[in-house]
């Protein structure tokens, strides 16, 4: 009969120790930012109601069915994300007045909390 042995829980932690993770883009979440970034364009941006252009956008807009929103998702939504939406905004609107980009800002935190509401914690 084979002895089985086991690595001590501390053994096991130090060799995790140098193990990094590394974060690899939601392509999914990104399409459908640059999707209601689109529906956006196609609008005025005073008034903005984000749950309609949310169902104009239709089945096109995936993110409660094809994937998972995770934590690391919103920082980089609140990071990188921003600036993309800006980028693809800013191809339609003039934002370069302080009142627009204010209301980009208020867009996008919208936005923002429409996919926190979705986060997983696993």
């Amino acid at each position: 009969m084979d002895i089985v042995t086991y690595d001590s829980m501390e053994s096991i932690c130090n060799s995790l120790e140098n193990v990094k993770l590394v974060y690899s883009l939601n392509l999914k979440l990104i399409r459908d930012i640059d999707l209601i970034c689109s529906e956006i364009c196609n609008r005025e941006l005073s008034d903005l109601d984000i749950y309609d252009v949310c169902v104009s956008c239709g089945s096109d807009l995936t993110y409660d069915q094809e994937y998972t929103v995770y934590d690391a998702d919103i920082k980089w939504m609140k990071t990188e994300g921003f600036k993309r939406f800006l980028s693809n905004l800013a191809i339609k609107h003039d934002i370069s007045d302080i009142n627009k980009y204010n209301l980009c800002i208020n867009i996008y935190a919208q936005i923002l909390d429409l996919f926190s509401i979705q986060v997983s914690t696993e």
